[in-house]
């Protein structure tokens, strides 16, 4: 079975907020306080309408928008993630889930050569109209108490999953990536096996530990893995494929097995390598490995095999 990656996008792909960085393409680069104190808690995108009208209005052209757009730095390491992944896509699907907009994205990933490792983007329609102002609507309704009015997350998720399921196609293990306060909601609907990824420092981790510090925390049944960099996760994704034993493209384990960093003390005690007829065969020892005769008894991880070392 595959493996999903879920990722936010503003502060998590890439290292700012997409919707205050097109203020940028502004003359002065900011807002007027009327556009400014117009911003209703809960009513971002509403808001972000305005920001848009207010842009066109400076006669601000679709071409500076999107030439500004394309200078958002991505997140440290983000950029060796995403080529991780389009390159093992037979393993590896991937969404992004994010209350930016469907062109910030679309521009954002084209420019940096990335749009092939993600699958699907689920975030709020845009478009220029005859004007030429960007016009930012609703990704969908919904009943969540605890969300945007704009997006559930959660809801996202759980409808991309019954499709896949429908499809036949089922998730071994689920990463989720994100930052922010609407990451927390589509953790509850994740599993035992799966793992959340909150960016260390940021409201989504403060949130999961003070789920983690109450006696009642059973929504939360996946494991937290905080991250600071691209390459946190590009490590755990790696390592826990492998010591969880599903499949992971042989590619991928001659890399980590050769790439003694990769491997935690843990991981790296339950592996190892065997040479047969010029070839070398990866296996994953059982936690309590038994010895038979002097024999040391284990299961193999995948029975495929990777090059000679």
């Amino acid at each position: 079975m595959k493996t999903l990656m879920v990722f936010d996008f503003d502060h998590t792909v890439v290292d700012d907020n997409s919707d205050t960085w097109v203020v940028r393409c502004l003359p002065g680069q900011t807002l007027p306080d009327s556009v400014k104190k117009s911003y209703r808690k809960g009513h971002w995108t509403e808001f972000m309408g305005r920001v848009m009208n207010y842009i066109g209005d400076q006669e601000v052209s679709p071409d500076r928008i999107q030439t500004v757009m394309e200078t958002i730095p991505f997140t440290a390491g983000m950029t060796d993630l995403l080529t991780f992944i389009s390159q093992n896509k037979s393993a590896i699907d991937c969404i992004v889930i994010s209350d930016s907009n469907s062109m910030f994205i679309d521009w954002i990933l084209h420019a940096a050569g990335l749009q092939a490792a993600v699958d699907q983007v689920f975030t709020n329609p845009a478009k220029f109209n005859e004007l030429g102002y960007l016009e930012v609507h609703c990704y969908h309704s919904h009943e969540c108490n605890s969300c945007p009015i704009n997006l559930c997350k959660k809801k996202v998720l759980e409808h991309y999953l019954s499709e896949q399921s429908d499809g036949g196609v089922e998730y071994e293990r689920i990463f989720y990536v994100g930052d922010g306060g609407n990451d927390l909601c589509p953790t509850s609907c994740l599993r035992g096996n799966d793992v959340v990824m909150p960016r260390k420092g940021y409201t989504l981790e403060k949130l999961l530990a003070k789920m983690e510090g109450q006696e009642d925390n059973s929504s939360l049944r996946a494991r937290v893995f905080a991250w600071s960099s691209g390459a946190d996760i590009l490590q755990e994704v790696k390592v826990s494929s492998l010591s969880w034993g599903y499949h992971v493209p042989t590619t991928v384990k001659h890399t980590i097995l050769s790439t003694p960093s990769l491997l935690n003390m843990h991981t790296r005690s339950y592996l190892r390598k065997t040479r047969s007829k010029g070839e070398t065969r990866l296996h994953n020892l059982t936690p309590g490995v038994m010895h038979r005769g002097g024999i040391e008894c284990y299961q193999d991880l995948s029975g495929q095999k990777c090059p000679r070392t």
